[in-house]
């Protein structure tokens, strides 16, 4: 298995070819109209929100063995409540 740090050049090249396809439908939205248009924009609105996932992620796996725990990426501070139906 590969270690975290060792995934994060693997992100970035998924986030660059994210950045060019969002680029591309960009792109490809100005000459279009109506619902065309419509499934574009919601197409660059998750084209958008997988970049900024996978940038996330290489700076997660680009430091992780690095920086300091602020708890932000464990669960040591959540709860376990039994659940009890009734």
């Amino acid at each position: 298995m590969a270690a975290l740090r060792d995934l994060a050049p693997a992100y970035r090249d998924a986030a660059v070819r994210l950045r060019l396809a969002l680029e591309a439908e960009q792109a490809r939205a100005k000459d279009l109209e109506g619902e065309a248009l419509t499934a574009s924009k919601a197409r660059m609105a998750l084209l958008r929100s997988m970049l900024r996932d996978m940038r996330d992620l290489r700076q997660v796996a680009e430091g992780y063995y690095t920086r300091p725990r602020d708890r932000a990426l464990t669960m040591a501070h959540i709860t376990v409540v039994e659940r009890h139906d009734g």
